[in-house]
């Protein structure tokens, strides 16, 4: 969710593990990337708090707020290393300051995969004694086959859905979410285009199964961009 670029291991200061140097770190500062991830889960939340404000008003029972979950991914993870690299900013900067919980919802550390409704969610799934992520040409599949529980991942900004079923009739579903930004400046190639950007709803959750519906950014923003 937070992108944090300042704590950049590609192209950030020497002191935080990063190459340093280069023109493109200039100008980045952790209280910045920190207020614009506060910012986004905000807006994420607008319209469901100007619809109770209305409701409010109109002296009718507002909504109740639904069950929100934070997996923590390898960007907001730089935080933590940043303090290991640098010990005096051990507690000095922390994942607290991305008030996750303070705004509502429940969070998962990262590479600690959230079990809800018996469907295994993390930035990404880890496998082998080395703990590398799961990947490769067949993402989704190999969740399942290594995992062997329904899983949900994003990180790879691809799209990819796979599903089998076991010897004592388990449907197990894996899933790929793709990302959800719209920008392209950084990201430029051929990798950018098979980039899938858009979220997925899931319909009738029970037991690690499930239907899925596909809804992309350009659907949104067609459909609610004005």
């Amino acid at each position: 969710m937070a992108d944090i670029p300042s704590l950049s291991i590609y192209d950030g200061a020497r002191s935080v593990g990063g190459a340093g140097g280069k023109k493109s770190f200039e100008g980045r500062r952790y209280k910045l990337d920190v207020a614009a991830a506060i910012d986004a889960r905000r807006r994420i939340l607008l319209p469901f708090d100007t619809e109770n404000s209305r409701l409010i008003a109109a002296g009718e029972k507002p909504l109740i707020l639904p069950e929100l979950h934070s997996c923590e991914g390898n960007h907001e993870d730089r935080i933590r290393r940043v303090s290991s690299l640098i010990p005096e900013l051990d507690g000095v900067i922390s994942i607290d300051d991305l008030e996750i919980e303070k705004l509502g919802w429940k969070f998962h550390e990262f590479r600690i995969p959230a079990i809800i409704d018996g469907i295994a969610y993390a930035h990404f799934l880890i496998s082998g004694v080395m703990g590398k992520p799961v990947g490769g040409v067949n993402h989704a599949r190999s969740l399942i086959l290594k995992g062997l529980t329904s899983s949900t991942v994003g990180h790879s900004h691809l799209r990819d859905f796979a599903e089998t079923v076991t010897a004592d009739n388990r449907r197990l579903l894996g899933l790929i979410v793709g990302c959800f930004f719209d920008f392209h400046a950084d990201f430029a190639g051929p990798a950018n285009s098979l980039y899938w950007r858009g979220l997925v709803v899931k319909r009738c959750v029970q037991a690690g199964n499930y239907d899925h519906q596909w809804i992309s950014l350009d659907y949104l923003r067609a459909t609610y961009g004005h």
